[in-house]
């Protein structure tokens, strides 16, 4: 906990730790956006980042069976979504689903939003190539632009302190809060006024 806080301080630490006790009823998350490039010059990369076929997700399912399902696949292609992915010598590595509609997120809690907006979920890197910045989510903007997409929406809890770091690494720009209870085995759903016009809300569906 003292290495965290020399490098988040203490009471984003001391904060992390209430919520982490607190999670099995209440979810907290921090809403984010950013513009999508139009013509982005990205840094070089020894990974090919593009959006993966259907025969190449097929594969990635024999070799990822813990992470993909070919229900979870035929799911998201059947409502638009795509999966950015970054390859190495042929091999999938490192994967990101985007959304123009709506997406799942936990418990049959859905997510739904305008669809001037993008939404990314479901990313999972290889354990043994973390930490080497292979799929910069950045390189699917211009794809997403053809979809009819202008902006990115996305939410992380706002006690995990690492992926909130990472997220303002690459300008996403902090736009709410959205969340919700989980109380006499109903949800109670809960945004706050920015994030209500952009259409964004979790839902049972």
């Amino acid at each position: 906990m003292r290495d965290d806080a020399r490098r988040f301080g203490w009471p984003k630490v001391l904060y992390r730790a209430v919520m982490g006790k607190c999670e099995r009823f209440l979810q907290l998350y921090r809403i984010s956006s950013r513009a999508l490039a139009v013509d982005a010059t990205f840094e070089p990369t020894v990974a090919d980042v593009r959006i993966a076929t259907e025969q190449e997700l097929r594969v990635a399912v024999q070799e990822m069976p813990k992470q993909l399902t070919m229900e979870f696949v035929d799911g998201a292609m059947a409502r638009g979504d795509a999966c950015l992915a970054a390859f190495l010598d042929g091999r999938m590595v490192a994967f990101s689903w985007r959304s123009y509609s709506l997406a799942p997120h936990t418990h049959g809690i859905w997510v739904r939003f305008n669809p001037s907006y993008r939404y990314g979920y479901k990313s999972f890197t290889l354990p043994e190539y973390r930490g080497r910045h292979l799929l910069d989510l950045r390189r699917g903007d211009p794809y997403c632009r053809s979809r009819g997409a202008e902006r990115t929406i996305g939410f992380i809890a706002s006690h995990n302190l690492e992926s909130l770091q990472r997220s303002a690494r690459i300008s996403n720009v902090f736009i709410g809060y959205a969340g919700y209870l989980r109380l006499f085995g109903r949800f109670w759903f809960f945004r706050t006024r920015r994030v209500r016009q952009t259409g964004f809300e979790f839902f049972v569906r």
